[in-house]
């Protein structure tokens, strides 16, 4: 049985699966993703493992920054409330009020 050429042609491996725009996605540099094995290539593997990791630290470093903000703000805030006495304004602004 011919199929289209000699028979000692290998069977072309299955194409990846199209998005909903109908394109396939552009592959990134470097190695592939998908090994012929079908498994994830080690160096891929590694490299979003490294990713990950460094994700992992930035969002980490984001939420304690964020964390020290919201507490010096919160200190800042409960002063504020705690303040007994009424707000002072700079003599120039008080002279300048109309009077009643």
């Amino acid at each position: 049985a011919a199929e289209g050429g000699s028979g000692s042609v290998p069977p072309s491996p299955p194409r990846p699966a199209s998005t909903a725009s109908g394109r396939r996605p552009k592959p990134g540099p470097g190695m592939a993703a998908v090994a012929p094995t079908g498994h994830p290539a080690p160096e891929w593997s590694h490299h979003l493992e490294a990713l990950q990791r460094d994700y992992s630290e930035a969002l980490a470093s984001i939420e304690a920054r964020t964390g020290e903000r919201l507490a010096a703000l919160k200190q800042k805030l409960e002063a504020y409330e705690n303040y007994e006495l009424p707000p002072s304004y700079p003599p120039s602004d008080v002279e300048s009020l109309p009077s009643g």
